[in-house]
């Protein structure tokens, strides 16, 4: 089983969780009592009522039944499974339903159905969804086996079918039962099918409680009000037969929608997850190369003059047999190949420049705000987004170039994090300037120290306490890759700004985007 604690299967109903499942069910408490006092009152018969009641029983069981499957293969989960195979049940029932019931389709029904086959085929409906409910609740708490394969699935739909078409051979045909007989047992088993419904609440009421079992609850206790309000007696197409079979539906409607909700939730979260990560190794190698290039630009100064120094021993009138020409030659030897070492560990990273594309700025400056649009809303920073519309494009690297605003958009939030004595704003501007495209990113947190200036773009220099330095001088080294230039200045009387400058190049390309000038 994995171990993920978002999934609806594993997460723990909290207590908002709770109150809202107690508020729907008081809401359908209340208005089911008050439809009791005219529940008997008989209305016009719909024609078209139970086939489309059923097709959409149908159409609901299908898909929860087809995730549930899904989730429990993903999650080798056999509690899944059979409440997946208790709902495929369900749509089987609801067919069979539809098919026997008088005057729908046939006069009589099909398959030589009686008067009353439809009610027994309703029991069994009603019967099976709890039954599948509590093998789940019973099934959730032991340790998972492996994953279904496509054979079980296809036994676990045959199993679901059986019900049915059992339902339909056992009710249909001359019965060997009189009417008073039948109906005695069928009320019987009406008020059976309240308690089981009441018992399967409480099981599943016990112990942790997840999302879905807690949805599961609401399903069932919106069946027991449908059951009270149909017994004793309440006879088709009454006002407590009309209410009851819409409050069936109900029941399923609200698990399919909480199925897809919690999938929803769960793509956007995962989408989320793969786009954090993959920015995460983009940064990393962006840091390596940065890194790579530090220790080259400092290291191979010195092996240079360590090799020139010793090729200048060996000319100055060494011995070529001596010892002393040996060591020199091999010094000479080793700071070569230290070189080429150093410059092909860099090479693995690649070089920054990258592959370059005619951008436009202020489109990728707008995906980048979006991507940190929720960073953003939670530590209440506003944005204006000041964006001169007639810039040309310019060739970029995309990625490289949206890695520098990330990195100036989270160091500008970082730095107003502490800040409660005015509202937090982030502003970036676009312009053309007289050398190329000028963006500025603009905050108005704690203006930057004296002296820090000059020193902010070195590697592992950083004013944070758990800063690794490296974040600004990534953004140097992607700009003099492109050939642009980023600058920082502090604003009067508080606030910090950064000045990027990208070059047009030889032939700059008119911008299709329209406008955009707007308080994001």
């Amino acid at each position: 089983m994995l171990d993920s604690e978002f999934l609806i299967y594993d997460k723990r109903a909290g207590k908002r969780h709770v109150q809202i499942g107690l508020g729907f069910a008081l809401i359908l408490l209340l208005g089911s009592a008050a439809m009791i006092p005219g529940r008997l009152h008989q209305l016009e018969r719909i024609a078209i009522f139970v086939p489309v009641l059923d097709t959409m029983h149908l159409l609901f069981s299908c898909i929860i039944a087809a995730v549930l499957y899904a989730m429990g293969s993903v999650l080798r989960a056999r509690a899944l499974t059979a409440l997946a195979t208790g709902y495929a049940c369900v749509g089987f029932l609801a067919v069979a339903h539809a098919l026997t019931y008088p005057l729908t389709f046939s006069p009589t029904g099909f398959f030589g159905s009686r008067e009353d086959s439809p009610t027994w085929i309703y029991l069994v409906w009603h019967t099976m969804l709890p039954a599948a409910i509590i093998v789940y609740a019973l099934l959730k708490e032991r340790p998972q086996r492996p994953g279904l394969r496509g054979p079980n699935i296809a036994l676990c739909l045959a199993g679901a079918a059986l019900p049915a078409v059992v339902t339909v051979w056992m009710t249909t045909g001359p019965s060997a039962y009189n009417d008073l007989e039948r109906d005695r047992v069928a009320d019987i088993w009406h008020f059976a099918v309240l308690l089981l419904n009441a018992g399967t609440i409480l099981l599943l009421w016990r112990g942790r409680r997840s999302i879905l079992d807690l949805v599961l609850m609401l399903t069932l206790w919106t069946w027991f009000l449908e059951y009270v309000l149909v017994l004793p007696s309440a006879a088709r197409f009454s006002v407590g037969w009309y209410a009851g079979r819409v409050m069936g539906l109900f029941s399923g409607l609200v698990v399919l929608l909480m199925l897809l909700i919690e999938m929803s939730r769960l793509y956007a979260r995962t989408v989320m997850l793969i786009a954090a990560q993959s920015r995460e190794r983009d940064n990393r190698l962006m840091l390596g190369e940065a890194v790579g290039g530090f220790i080259s630009h400092e290291l191979r100064q010195p092996l240079a003059a360590i090799g020139l120094n010793a090729y200048t021993a060996q000319k100055l009138g060494v011995d070529a047999g001596s010892e002393l020409a040996r060591v020199l030659d091999d010094l000479v030897q080793d700071s070569r190949h230290a070189a080429d070492v150093i410059e092909s560990t860099r090479a693995l990273f690649g070089g920054v420049g990258g592959d370059r594309r005619p951008t436009d700025i202020n489109q990728l400056i707008c995906d980048t705000l979006l991507m940190t649009s929720q960073d953003l809303r939670n530590r209440n920073v506003k944005v204006r987004a000041e964006l001169d519309a007639n810039l040309p494009l310019v060739s970029v690297n995309r990625l490289q170039m949206q890695q520098v605003f990330l990195n100036l958009f989270f160091n500008a939030v970082e730095a107003m994090s502490e800040m409660t004595e005015r509202p937090r704003e982030l502003t970036i501007r676009s312009r053309n300037g007289n050398a190329g495209l000028v963006i500025q990113v603009e905050d108005n947190g704690p203006s930057i120290a004296a002296g820090a200036g000059d020193k902010i773009f070195a590697p592992f220099f950083s004013t944070k306490k758990q800063g690794t330095g490296m974040g600004l001088s990534i953004c140097r080294s992607v700009m003099q890759a492109h050939g642009g230039s980023i600058q920082v200045f502090s604003q009067a009387p508080f606030g910090v700004s950064f000045e990027i400058l990208l070059p047009w190049g030889e032939q700059p390309v008119p911008s299709p985007r329209a406008e955009k000038s707007a308080a994001l």
